[in-house]
């Protein structure tokens, strides 16, 4: 699991660059449970990858972990990458608050 410190500067990192959109995400959602969420799921991901994904952010914030793992993990440079992309993923409990706010924003964003 990734270290407090790190994930608390990830997210400090993605509120500066998202804003509040980043952060309103999880508005009934512990935020201590998305970040210890986000330190699993970002497990043994390094701090060059990690500084990749940051360096590589699309125009909408993440909403979960592994999607910004992708995203580090795909911004890394070729030999390297080929070492992450034998791994698989791994499996992350995603807690219930989260699902639901998840599906509530898919919903809004279906066409009518």
């Amino acid at each position: 699991m990734l270290p407090h410190a790190w994930i608390d500067e990830l997210f400090a990192r993605l509120s500066v660059r998202y804003g509040a959109a980043f952060l309103r995400q999880w508005p009934d959602a512990d935020l201590s449970v998305v970040k210890a969420d986000w330190a699993r799921a970002l497990s043994g991901v390094s701090g060059d990858a990690i500084k990749a994904g940051l360096d590589s952010l699309p125009d909408r914030p993440p909403l979960l972990a592994g999607q910004f793992r992708r995203l580090a993990l795909e911004a890394l440079p070729g030999e390297e990458r080929r070492q992450w992309a034998a791994l698989p993923a791994p499996k992350v409990e995603i807690p219930e608050s989260v699902r639901e706010r998840l599906a509530r924003l898919r919903s809004q964003q279906e066409p009518a």
